[in-house]
């Protein structure tokens, strides 16, 4: 997982090409293949930042899909179901913290 800030789209994706330039180096290694139609990405980001848009990541010469949701391991992963999971996971830290004032 790679986090950035806004205006550092760019340098993200810099880093995720370089990243993925290593998995491939080692896959040739080993003689591993991906496929590259079933390889896509997932940009989670905050709501007030959806506009700001990731492109261009790159895998063995081909462009990988930017999509909003993801099937793994038989999960599906969107960008709202994140969102929300981030939001009840804050309000119970909230609780947490405020209780644990008390002890």
């Amino acid at each position: 997982m790679l986090q950035y800030k806004p205006g550092d789209e760019y340098i993200a994706v810099a880093t995720v090409n370089e990243d993925l330039n290593h998995i491939l180096s080692w896959a040739n290694t080993w003689r591993m293949t991906f496929n590259i139609d079933k390889t896509c990405a997932v940009n989670f980001r905050l709501n007030n930042l959806r506009n700001h848009t990731i492109d261009n990541i790159i895998f063995n010469n081909s462009t990988v899909q930017l999509v909003n949701t993801v099937k793994h391991l038989g999960f599906h992963l969107s960008y709202d179901q994140v969102s929300h999971l981030i939001g009840k996971t804050n309000t119970f830290l909230g609780l947490f913290r405020r209780s644990s004032f008390f002890f």
